[in-house]
């Protein structure tokens, strides 16, 4: 049975589900969901891990609150109030950032890292160079004009979607749900000032000792491809996974799939 904790962690609260026994797995969302991408994941972990994730700072109802702050901090200052001492972090694009940060930061802390379709502090390009010029100027031009709408659709296309395919040729609640936790990103930043990408770890990624598991779709954008095999050449022990028919949220599009890798990898990768 998943419980929801009120966590107190620096300067906000979070509202943390809990549920299951075992090894410490923590699921991170991407930047374009909320929690709610690891649903076909949760509660299948949560029988044989104990489970815990949670919406980031700005995501559905989680506010932002004004000021500096971490989100890697956050990560770690959740790890403690539920007094767990090691954990296996699983991230997805700005998750997997945050999650190799932690890594970095505080190896004893990890035990392996999971990256689906993960970004990379101080990585460069930004994935913003791989889009299209006709919708880099519709970008542009919804962003002028504040229309979180039309920017919101645009994502669903980019994102969510990928660039070789369109929303309407993918499955119907996917969509509705990828669509839905969009639209809960959209919330003001109210003075909120994240300090994570004041630093980069391009350079890091050998000290990154523990097993990870890279997986990417092959739709996702191609800086995200580049940083996945970027991470599996760089990283000693890790195994690089692409998963075919998904884009930036492959173990949500193709759940099934992405669950009998990461069961095996897990397996595999157990003490």
């Amino acid at each position: 049975m998943s419980i929801l904790r009120e966590v107190a962690v620096n300067g906000i609260v979070l509202g943390v589900e809990d549920e299951g026994q075992g090894p410490a797995l923590v699921l991170l969302h991407s930047g374009v969901t909320d929690s709610r991408m690891w649903d076909p994941q949760f509660g299948w972990l949560a029988s044989s891990h104990r489970v815990v994730r949670w919406d980031h700072r700005g995501y559905r109802d989680t506010p932002h609150v004004p000021g500096p702050f971490s989100y890697a901090a956050d990560v770690l200052a959740v790890l403690d109030a539920l007094g767990i001492g090691k954990a296996t972090l699983i991230g997805a694009s700005m998750g997997g950032m945050m999650a190799i940060r932690v890594a970095l930061e505080h190896p004893e802390r990890i035990e392996r890292l999971v990256l689906v379709g993960t970004n990379l502090y101080g990585y460069e390009p930004s994935p913003v160079v791989d889009v299209p010029p006709d919708l880099a100027a519709a970008y542009e031009k919804a962003d002028k004009a504040e229309d979180f709408e039309a920017m919101m659709e645009l994502d669903l296309q980019f994102w969510i979607a990928g660039i070789h395919r369109r929303p309407s040729d993918l499955d119907v609640a996917f969509i509705t749900l990828s669509r839905d936790m969009l639209r809960s990103t959209y919330q003001p930043q109210n003075g909120s000032e994240p300090t994570d990408d004041e630093t980069s770890d391009v350079d890091r990624i050998g000290e990154l000792t523990m097993p990870v598991l890279v997986v990417v779709g092959e739709e996702d954008a191609p800086t995200i491809q580049r940083i996945g095999r970027l991470i599996a050449e760089k990283a000693p022990r890790a195994q690089f996974t692409s998963l075919a028919n998904a884009a930036h949220s492959p173990s949500l599009e193709q759940a099934e799939r992405f669950n009998e890798i990461l069961a095996q990898w897990l397996e595999g990768t157990s003490n």
